[in-house]
């Protein structure tokens, strides 16, 4: 459920009168995924944000305003990107052996996201997924000995 609001698949909230609706123009298909990772930060803990000079106001924040916002809009700063979060994420992405985070979901603030970075998978790592309609798997790991990151499909 998370996901779908992030993505904006659903609409409003399930803590107000008129509840939950589906995005009436879009059309999602969901899969379970399974992952496997061994370094996660996780920022749903407060001491964990303050490792990172951030906050749970700075997570949840306004990011889109950044990319809307222009000098002729009535509010016209702060603007342009990267917004703190994505700076927060490229920080958290330049970090050795970090493979993803755990952060407050900006949708659904009472709960939480998983944030994977694919191109940083340490051996044993992976995610992983079944797809029903060609009834196959499909898997990001992390490199083997001797080969880099790989995508791979199994029957």
């Amino acid at each position: 459920m998370v996901a779908l609001f992030e993505v904006q698949a659903l609409l409003g909230s399930p803590a107000t009168p008129g509840g939950i609706i589906p995005h009436p123009r879009t059309a999602w298909t969901i899969l379970n995924v399974r992952v496997n990772l061994s370094y996660v930060a996780d920022l749903t803990i407060v001491a964990q944000q303050g490792l990172f000079d951030t906050n749970a106001q700075e997570l949840t924040g306004d990011w889109r305003g950044y990319g809307s916002r222009t000098p002729f809009t009535s509010v016209n700063q702060p603007l342009g990107f990267p917004a703190p979060t994505q700076k927060l994420g490229d920080a958290l992405h330049s970090y050795p052996d970090v493979e993803g985070f755990i952060t407050l979901s900006a949708k659904l603030p009472e709960k939480m996201s998983l944030v994977v970075f694919p191109d940083k998978l340490i051996a044993g790592s992976y995610i992983e997924f079944h797809n029903p309609a060609d009834k196959k798997t499909y898997s990001i790991k992390g490199p083997s000995a001797n080969f880099g990151t790989t995508f791979k499909a199994k029957r």
